[in-house]
């Protein structure tokens, strides 16, 4: 009974927190008339994924896909974009050292580390 009352007392907060949001949100749509495209109510939200008549019509792998789709779009857009930023840095680090200048060692310390041999002169 002990442990019991601990685990309930320690996630007792969680759950309220849990329960206070969702409340928020409910009441936030409900009084402020948001339309359901912009931001449906979680009743709303719980009845399309729970209720075995709307979830059979929901076209699951379609919106899965779409899902993953935008993940890996928005993945190799970042990963492209911190590559070019990389450049632009290491190449302003040969330009201040070029001048004889340690300006730019505190803020390119890791790429200037991928010279790792010839740092060592």
């Amino acid at each position: 009974m002990a442990k019991i009352n601990s685990t309930l007392r320690k996630h007792a907060p969680k759950f309220l927190s849990l329960f206070a949001f969702l409340l928020l949100w409910q009441l936030v749509v409900t009084v402020f008339r948001i339309k359901e495209f912009i931001l449906p109510s979680p009743a709303a939200t719980f009845a399309t994924l729970f209720v075995p008549a709307q979830a059979a019509q929901y076209t699951w792998i379609k919106h899965i896909q779409a899902t993953l789709a935008e993940i890996l779009a928005s993945f190799v857009m970042t990963a492209v974009s911190g590559f070019l930023i990389a450049l632009a840095i290491r190449r302003r680090y040969r330009k201040s050292t070029d001048r004889g200048s340690r300006r730019g060692d505190a803020t390119t310390f890791p790429i200037s580390t991928s010279r790792w041999p010839e740092n060592w002169g």
